[in-house]
């Protein structure tokens, strides 16, 4: 019964496939984070996302393709993260521009 469990668990770890689709779409996703300047709004999650893809691809050379895929998901998240921190903080920016430039036309207005 041992002996089964064991081919058993041989097969299904030889059954994991490279893991390339995730791997090239964590590696648009960090792409995406640096165009949208998560470097200078969401530095922590740009580094970990393209420290776990560096980790992902090494995985990938060892033929572990298992922990390759789980890095690339988490590589994946990271960015996605990333993305969403430094559009809410561009978001937020833009908002407080247009508050500003309001309160001078209200201003303007007043003075006349």
């Amino acid at each position: 019964q041992i002996l089964i469990i064991s081919v058993e668990l041989l097969t299904a770890c030889g059954s994991v496939r490279p893991p390339g689709e995730k791997l090239s779409v964590a590696d648009q996703l960090l792409q995406q984070a640096k165009a949208e300047e998560a470097g200078r709004f969401a530095p922590v999650e740009l580094n970990s996302a393209a420290e776990k893809l560096a980790q992902a691809k090494f995985a990938m050379e060892q033929q572990n393709f298992l922990q390759a895929e789980r890095l690339a998901d988490r590589s994946a998240m990271d960015a996605r993260t990333a993305i969403a921190i430094a559009g809410s903080i561009k978001a937020q920016m833009a908002v407080d521009e247009l508050k500003q430039s309001n309160a001078q036309l209200q201003k303007q207005l007043e003075a006349h």
